[in-house]
């Protein structure tokens, strides 16, 4: 995936649970795009972003996939990067929920939903996203 060519302070990635998942799991088909990509906008200098909301579910996923071992240690590792993390408010949840019924397309609108206060409130005017 080519990056696009954004000024310094317009760099930035959204990283989902998916991303975290392959990126841990060696299994997981999409471990080596998923290493190669990171290190591809680690290189390009993007900053990496994330929300509590996410890192719940990668939490959850991570615990599914490889054990409580890991899914411990990523919360930990999670607490010493440097990716942003965006909490959720009571307000994007019911925005959240207003796009939900909204749409009929599932994973376009639990996606959408995700990103929308980063959207919404600008923090992240043209996310890349990191989401396998």
């Amino acid at each position: 995936m080519p990056l696009p060519p954004l000024p310094l302070r317009e760099r930035r990635v959204l990283v989902d649970s998916s991303a975290y998942l392959a990126l841990l799991d060696t299994d997981d088909e999409h471990h080596r795009e998923a290493i190669e990509t990171l290190q591809e906008l680690a290189a390009a200098r993007y900053r990496q972003f994330t929300t509590n909301v996410l890192l719940i579910e990668s939490h959850a996923l991570i615990l599914s996939v490889l054990g409580r071992d890991r899914a411990s240690q990523f919360l930990r590792d999670m607490e010493e990067s440097n990716t942003v993390v965006i909490r959720a408010r009571a307000a994007d949840e019911e925005r959240a929920k207003q796009i939900l019924f909204q749409y009929t397309e599932y994973g376009q609108k639990l996606f959408f939903c995700r990103c929308h206060k980063l959207h919404g409130d600008g923090a992240l005017r043209h996310p890349a996203c990191l989401h396998l």
